[in-house]
């Protein structure tokens, strides 16, 4: 297949092992017809992957990425610009979590800045290339449940009117009261990584919303408790498991669900079930 702009294209972010590694592998079928761009933060190591696809048969392109920094957010929007003219579909699966229970402003504000700002970031410097039938999906976790804050975040959280600059004030006020040690009195759970995935299933809503073009869809997603590096070696799905919900969303029909959440290739109710 060629790389031309005639492609449709998919990129997948922090896709250089685990479930980004998978998701790719998936997409890059030959069947699917897709020009797959495999995305990472360290460049050796991404390029160490699509040659292990190549060694497959699979034709894969890479492009590295490092979704805190906004000049390499940049550098990617403007190579899919000029090679491609647009983008199909995107898989933000790029983020971070420290291990075990650790809670500190650092802590706080690292996985905020990767996980939700990331993405955001990503999303919008790369939303003018979504082409008609785009498909966005953002990989977010159960482990985000919104039952863990107190009922008047949760009631600002669900608003239907929420913007994303004030969902963003909302991540960063979480981040201060854990540097001031006010987080429970405001109402946040003692757990980075559960608000920064609160951000992005809420962030993801929210995108679909606004989104005006034909046939877009956003939807967030949790690939469930996946071994990865990240994680636990001995949790129960392998990452070609976990990489089944994105995909699923990446390749949605016309009609499909938008602004939705998903787990186990199904919708959930965030209001209800999380």
């Amino acid at each position: 297949m060629s790389s031309s702009s005639s492609s449709r294209v998919a990129v997948v972010t922090g896709a250089n092992k685990g479930i980004g590694y998978a998701i790719v592998k998936q997409l890059a079928d030959p069947n699917l017809g897709l020009q797959v761009v495999l995305t990472s933060r360290d460049e050796s190591r991404g390029k160490q992957a699509v040659a292990a696809l190549a060694a497959e048969g699979l034709d894969v392109l890479y492009h590295p990425l490092d979704i805190t920094k906004e000049p390499s957010i940049d550098a990617l929007a403007n190579w899919l610009k000029d090679r491609f003219q647009g983008l199909d579909i995107l898989v933000n699966n790029a983020g971070m979590a420290y291990r075990g229970d650790a809670f500190n402003y650092e802590v706080a504000k690292n996985t905020i800045d990767c996980n939700y700002f990331g993405t955001l970031a990503v999303t919008q410097k790369l939303s003018p290339l979504l082409r008609e039938g785009a498909r966005v999906v953002n990989v977010s976790s159960r482990a985000g449940k919104f039952s863990r804050l107190s009922p008047s975040l949760r009631e600002i959280m669900f608003r239907p009117d929420l913007t994303i600059s004030q969902l963003s004030d909302l991540m960063n006020d979480f981040v201060q009261s854990v540097k001031e040690g006010t987080w429970e009195q405001k109402g946040w759970p003692k757990q980075t990584y559960a608000v920064s995935k609160m951000g992005v299933t809420i962030m993801t809503r929210i995108f679909a919303r606004d989104e005006h073009r034909p046939n877009i869809l956003y939807n967030a997603c949790c690939p469930g408790y996946v071994r990865t590096d990240m994680t636990n070696p001995n949790a129960p799905l392998s990452p070609e498991q976990g990489a089944k919900t994105p995909v699923y969303l990446a390749l949605l029909p016309q009609g499909g669900a938008t602004g939705g959440f998903f787990a186990d290739q199904r919708q959930w109710d965030i209001t209800k079930e999380l």
